[in-house]
């Protein structure tokens, strides 16, 4: 049995303002965009940090991701440590990326899941 990488953190969410329209939203740190056919070797690290603000209070892109039951087999680091993500989504924020920062509503990335009160 494989053990747990221990070097980088376990991934938690940072707390919304408590105000109404609060929303968490995801900064893609800048880079080199990446598609695999144009580079064979393995691309550089997405690594995004999170922020919460309100949703009329900062401009920001949405990034439509379908939900379904495709495996999250791919890795980003968001806030120091792993996230897994899908294939898709992996692929899009590689291909999004720039060479300043961009701000992101991406669903899957900025609603806790567990968190009962965010879903909603």
């Amino acid at each position: 049995m494989s053990q747990p990488d221990i070097s980088r953190p376990r991934f938690s969410y940072p707390p919304l303002l408590q105000s109404d329209g609060a929303i968490r939203l995801v900064i893609l740190q800048p880079g080199t965009s990446w598609t695999a056919p144009a580079l064979p070797d393995s691309p550089p690290q997405l690594e995004c940090r999170l922020w919460s603000t309100t949703v009329t209070a900062s401009r920001y892109e949405v990034l439509a991701y379908t939900r379904g039951t495709e495996e999250r087999n791919r890795t980003i680091i968001v806030e120091d440590a792993p996230f897994n993500v899908t294939e898709r989504l992996w692929d899009a924020l590689h291909r999004i990326r720039a060479d300043d920062v961009r701000y992101f509503w991406i669903d899957v990335i900025s609603i806790d899941e567990t968190n009962l009160e965010e879903k909603s």
